[in-house]
């Protein structure tokens, strides 16, 4: 588990630190890889480890201890390539929990 403090977000490094702490979190988390492989599937793309990890990082700005994470799940933009965070989606979280958000049309979230 991170503790994030008001400056924690303030360099590169810290951006790899927290990308890699995630990681590892997504890689112990079963419930975790399984949606996601799911979205793997539905793309017809490799299963892990060979297929690719998750990119998506947000930040629920308006919840209590603002969860950070990654996107594991929710609907897929084509014209984008990434996931279309106007709606329902799953993260997992710096704690290990994965929270689901509505929309960010319904609560800040924060792309990182």
């Amino acid at each position: 588990m991170y503790v994030l403090t008001e400056s924690w977000f303030r360099t590169v490094t810290d951006n790899l630190v927290l990308r890699a702490g995630l990681a590892q979190i997504f890689n112990r988390s079963a419930a975790a890889r399984g949606f996601w492989e799911t979205h793997l599937v539905r793309f017809n793309l490799d299963p892990l480890p060979g297929g690719p990890p998750p990119e998506c990082m947000v930040r629920l700005d308006e919840r209590p201890d603002t969860p950070i994470g990654l996107v594991i799940s929710g609907r897929w933009d084509t014209a984008f390539d990434d996931f279309d965070l106007s709606r329902p989606f799953l993260i997992v979280t710096t704690k290990g929990t994965i929270e689901r958000c509505e929309s960010c049309l319904l609560e800040l979230v924060s792309v990182l």
